[in-house]
């Protein structure tokens, strides 16, 4: 398991329900640990392409709008919410096309 973490105000609206603002991700939403431990994302974790892989997989799993619909969490995406707050983690070897 390779994953990235972030964390996101919760938004409701009457006809969509609840939806986060997915953020640029970069190195400081990755688990260091996770990248380390797997041989092909090693590489990645001190590349200057990094933020470019992560764009690559924000923008396949949750389109160019950036938002993540809480009714309809992709495949390798999981969310726990607290409130008004959610924490979203991305299994990067679930949605894996890069690697």
């Amino acid at each position: 398991m390779v994953r990235v973490i972030f964390q996101a105000k919760v938004h409701t609206s009457v006809d969509s329900g609840g939806w986060v603002e997915v953020p640029h991700l970069c190195l400081q939403h990755c688990v260091i640990e996770d990248f380390k431990a797997h041989p092909r994302w090693r590489r990645s974790i001190s590349s200057l392409e990094l933020d470019e892989i992560l764009e690559q997989h924000t923008t396949r799993l949750f389109g160019e709008a950036r938002r993540l619909d809480l009714n309809t969490v992709p495949e390798g995406v999981s969310v726990d919410v607290f409130g008004a707050l959610a924490i979203v983690t991305i299994n990067l070897m679930q949605c894996d096309t890069y690697h």
